[in-house]
């Protein structure tokens, strides 16, 4: 089966002072140019300016949970300070749980599984795995690009009912993902 690929930003590397490295990210997380794939980190809303909380987490637009979270850049505004984004979660699931994945889950039952995309090395939803190439409906594995993996390989889930319009600088480039 083939797989979509999602552009990250999880080279940073620095020789230099934990001061210097500072000023390099900040100044690189200034820069980033996010576009349409790209993984990036949405910070903790605790951290948002006191407007952007307001529009959002105040106002109930987004859930504070789906931030401090990776996310999946789906569009970026030309004319704007804001993205298109869907989070990237594990839904509770981890090696106690048995990596039960989110439609399966008691908390998230009314939720359909075909509105889950699976990473590459989760469990997969039945509109990731249908094997039946006559419909177009059959979903791909998400998957980073040069073999890297998410930071929960056996628990990266996105809900495509989650999309969120946010503040760019609420985002920043995720540094987590891992080579297999």
């Amino acid at each position: 089966m083939a797989s979509q690929t999602y552009n990250h930003r999880a080279d940073w590397r620095s020789s230099c002072s934990s001061t210097s490295y500072q000023q390099t990210r900040r100044t690189r997380q200034s820069q980033v140019h996010w576009e349409s794939g790209h993984l990036a980190f949405l910070t903790s809303h605790e951290k948002w300016n006191e407007e952007d909380h307001y529009n959002l987490i105040d106002s109930k637009e987004l859930h504070p949970k789906a931030t401090n979270h990776p996310c999946v850049i789906l569009k970026r505004f030309q004319d704007s300070d804001h993205c298109l984004i869907t989070p990237v979660s594990a839904f509770s699931a981890s090696e106690e749980t048995s990596f039960l994945p989110p439609w399966k889950q008691r908390c998230h039952r009314f939720k359909k599984a075909e509105d889950f995309r699976s990473f590459q090395g989760s469990e997969s939803s039945s509109s990731d795995s249908d094997s039946d190439s006559s419909t177009d409906e059959t979903c791909q594995l998400l998957e980073l690009r040069n073999g890297r993996t998410m930071p929960k390989p056996k628990a990266s889930w996105i809900y495509i009912q989650h999309i969120y319009v946010v503040p760019r600088i609420g985002t920043k480039a995720a540094t987590s993902a891992h080579r297999s």
